[in-house]
């Protein structure tokens, strides 16, 4: 791949020339030239990433480009590329990408109207370094060389400098460790199994890194019953896969001593000491000196530092400049897109490795990352190169001496819910790590993925497309980890739980039945009617509904008729009458692929909307019936309730008019198993019921016939 005619012509002055920016090509023609220009493409790559993190696709770039998407949607044709070291103001680009060195030297990618020409719309950034000392003379900074050395002197100084805030009550520690040690003649490190309990030193002292990796298939290198006893005498350096090996000399290059791989740390074939260190595998990332992620290493075979090292090489542009001012541009890294879009991330074990640990370093293709809570590093060939994000790079769950659990929780549920792991009976257990370590913080109970603080909240997740019951039951209907498949939150904005400072139902206790606890509530329980074909993505625009001050609605046709408005296409004569005006349209933060349905009144207009958990055939088989267009009395409980005067902004409803919102309230759709009496509570029954949706309902005429009963969820 070579450079295209315009690429090859560019010059470091032209890119520093004051207004206008240096025009590049249209964007219509960019995708075509990517194909055999290698700063095409290079700039491309910047614009589709800006594309996916402004609109959280889930996209890779490269999948982006060779998938042919169009980029008209966020920037409208005819449009042309602009490119300048002068820092264009005004635009987005991500917050979490680390440019290498200061931004004034840095190339700026803008985007602007051809005719007439506009000031560019920031939409990415490059790096520049010098390859020449002309461009030296013009403030460039000339591009580090990898020293691998230094790079591990520097890491190790910035972990040990890196302030981390103690373990609060009595400190965790693994059971078993790696103890790595020189040998005599300085050839490779020895290493051995150690059980932690023999050791001298004070748990509050010990120091251990820990590996997040990806196992893949075929690994016999591990710890069992059999080869327990060897190794707690001697591991060859030599047998260990490569994956291992790199743990082994990157925890040694760090000056420590102590390395925790679960692989060998814990007997694999031993069921009741698996149960035991995993019950702890929180703790053990989260007190490690630090956490090595290997991202680089596909499995355990292929080692991550070489490739981590393996830089890709500038692209050197300005060769046709007759002053022989030579640069290098690169992409920055973009620490999200590193960490978030890769292999390692899509597996579900790995989440609990990434959010516990205070200090991770990240061995990426090309680059290595360091991640504390409050700063990032980047490496630059020689040194980690250190900043503070904008916004954190991971969401906060241990947040010590909290009195609540943390709300960012919904968020790593939808984040859980959407990796995968090889074994389905490993939904709760491996984020049950996370949850230990969360509840000791803050100290509230944990529930089978919900925090009974925010029981009302955790109750209300959503199906994101339907989902199916795994091989072997693993936890009750109300739990999202019920059903095999990605949950969303509706209400995961942090304003939006505000809204539901309390339940609509009093949590009356938790009981255990078939292994698991069933929820008893005091709850108000009601019926609706759902329509039986489901809607993919925002509820279809159907005739603008009414609604008066005492929560009813109606369609405009019905009310028009009734005062004899005619055709209403002014909401004047509705304000004056006590009516608002709304179309109903499902939560706008339901994912645009999630089914949903209508929940209708007796006249069939639409009072809310509906997400149910699994496919209808599987949700509704008692009660679908051949040629029907409803489903009729679906039971349902009230959750919460957005208030009455709640912000415009977080509306469920686009208003026609500037009026008072109607009630929203956040209902879970129940199938009723049975009904029994309720021994110390004569002439009253319990509701034996399953959760099979949730979903939202306008106003309060729906309500009208609720009653307050004991409901049992199982």
């Amino acid at each position: 791949m070579t450079l295209c005619e315009i690429c090859s012509k560019i010059t470091l002055k032209e890119l520093q020339a004051p207004l206008p920016y240096y025009a590049h090509l249209p964007l219509e023609d960019l995708r075509l030239s990517a194909k055999t220009c290698k700063l095409c493409d290079l700039l491309l790559t910047a614009l589709c990433k800006a594309h996916i993190a402004e609109f959280r696709l889930e996209d890779e770039p490269q999948g982006f480009k060779e998938q042919g998407k169009s980029l008209t949607p966020l920037y409208p044709l005819p449009t042309q590329l602009r490119l300048s070291t002068n820092k264009i103001a005004k635009g987005y680009i991500s917050e979490t990408s680390a440019i290498s060195q200061e931004p004034d030297v840095a190339l700026y990618l803008g985007l602007a109207s051809r005719d007439p020409p506009h000031v560019p719309f920031l939409v990415g950034v490059l790096d520049l370094h010098a390859a020449s000392d002309a461009a030296i003379g013009l403030g460039l900074k000339p591009h580090e060389q990898i020293d691998a050395i230094e790079t591990f002197e520097n890491l190790r100084e910035l972990l040990a400098e890196t302030p981390v805030e103690a373990e609060t009550g009595e400190r965790v520690i693994p059971h078993r460790l790696l103890e790595i040690t020189n040998r005599e003649d300085g050839d490779a490190p020895q290493v051995r199994l150690i059980e932690t309990g023999t050791l001298s030193e004070p748990a509050a002292h010990l120091k251990w890194i820990a590996l997040s990796w990806r196992w893949g298939t075929g690994l016999t290198m591990t710890t069992t019953k059999a080869s327990f006893p060897q190794h707690l005498t001697r591991i060859a350096f030599g047998s260990l896969p490569k994956t291992f090996q790199d743990a082994v000399d990157v925890t040694k290059k760090l000056g420590i001593r102590y390395l925790w791989i679960d692989a060998l740390c814990i007997i694999q074939d031993d069921a009741d000491d698996w149960r035991t260190e995993s019950a702890i595998m929180g703790h053990i990332y989260r007190n490690s000196h630090c956490a090595l992620s290997a991202h680089a290493a596909m499995d355990w075979s292929t080692g991550f530092v070489l490739v981590a090292l393996d830089r890709p090489k500038p692209l050197e542009l300005g060769r046709a400049d007759p002053e022989g001012c030579t640069f290098l541009v690169s992409e920055p890294t973009d620490i999200i897109m590193e960490l978030e879009h890769d292999h390692l991330s899509k597996r579900g074990w790995i989440l609990q490795e990434r959010l516990l640990p205070r200090q991770i370093v990240h061995f990426c293709p090309g680059q290595i990352i360091f991640e504390a809570r409050d700063h990032l590093g980047v490496w630059t060939g020689r040194r980690i190169s250190t900043f503070q994000p904008q916004k954190p790079s991971r969401p906060l769950i241990v947040e010590p001496h909290a009195d609540s659990s943390p709300i960012s929780w919904f968020n790593v549920v939808e984040r859980y819910t959407s990796t995968a792991l090889t074994k389905e009976t490993d939904k709760l257990v491996a984020l049950e790590g996370l949850a230990k370590v969360t509840e000791k913080s803050c100290g509230v109970t944990y529930l089978v993925g919900l925090w009974v603080d925010r029981l009302h909240t955790g109750l209300l997740w959503a199906a994101k497309k339907p989902m199916r019951k795994p091989s072997a039951h693993r936890a009750p209907s109300w739990s999202w980890a019920c059903l095999e498949g990605a949950v969303q939150y509706p209400l995961t904005f942090e304003h939006r739980i505000t809204e539901l400072a309390a339940p609509d139902f009093d949590f009356v206790g938790a009981a255990a039945f078939d292994g698991y606890p069933a929820l008893t509530l005091d709850a108000d329980l009601s019926s609706a009617i759902v329509s039986r074909t489901p809607e993919t993505g925002r509820l279809p625009q159907r005739p603008p509904i009414v609604y008066s001050k005492d929560g009813g609605m109606e369609t405009l046709a019905d009310v028009a008729h009734r005062h004899n408005l005619g055709t209403i296409n002014d909401p004047e004569p509705l304000r004056a009458l006590g009516y608002g005006l709304l179309r109903l349209v499902s939560d706008p933060q339901i994912d645009e692929n999630t089914p949903v349905r209508f929940v209708v009144d007796k006249a069939m207009n639409p009072v809310g909307w509906a997400a149910m958990d699994e496919d209808e055939h599987e949700a509704f088989r008692a009660t679908l019936e051949p040629g029907k267009e409803v489903l009729d009395n679906i039971t349902f409980i009230k959750v919460a309730t957005l208030a009455q005067d709640a912000p415009a902004e977080i509306a469920d409803i686009h208003l026609g008019m500037n009026s008072t919102l109607p009630p929203r309230t956040f209902v879970l759709f129940l199938r009723v198993f049975n009904k029994i009496d309720v021994e110390a509570e004569p002439g009253r029954v319990q509701w034996l019921c399953r959760r099979i949706g949730m979903g939202c309902i306008y106003g309060r005429v729906p309500f009208a016939d609720a009653t307050r009963e004991k409901v049992w969820l199982f």
